[in-house]
């Protein structure tokens, strides 16, 4: 009986690691390149920029609190910018930024224009995450 009881817990631990595994596995909009996720990049603010505006709860920055970016935000329809980083407060990652937007194709064009604003240090599409195989 004790050996039933075994494997069942072991059946039971298997499963559960399994499914958590599958659940792990990131959804990505395919991009045009299929390396990149597609409608996200992530900018980075200098080391000197102060971060004198409020991310709410859910990681938001309210889109206006980014002045130099109003151009951006028209042009390639930008809808929504996260400080996804906040875990220890770490100085570099509290200035690094996720922008999401619509017009997915002209990414290229985004992080040239993204780079070229002074305020910003460096602009960079997001990898696709893949399993290891």
């Amino acid at each position: 009986m004790k050996t039933v009881k075994k494997y069942t817990l072991l059946l039971i631990i298997t499963a559960v690691v399994f499914v958590s595994c599958k659940t792990t596995e990131q959804n990505v909009t395919p991009s045009t390149s299929g390396e990149y996720q597609a409608g996200v990049v992530m900018f980075k603010l200098k080391d000197d920029y102060p971060l004198n505006f409020s991310v709410k709860e859910d990681k938001n920055v309210d889109l206006k609190e980014f002045k130099f970016l109003r151009k951006e935000i028209k042009k390639f329809e930008i809808v929504q910018i996260t400080r996804p980083f906040d875990l220890f407060d770490d100085p570099k990652l509290l200035r690094t930024f996720k922008i999401a937007f619509k017009k997915e194709k002209n990414i290229d064009a985004l992080i040239d224009a993204l780079n070229a604003i002074p305020e910003i240090e460096y602009a960079e599409k997001i990898p696709i995450k893949r399993k290891l195989k």
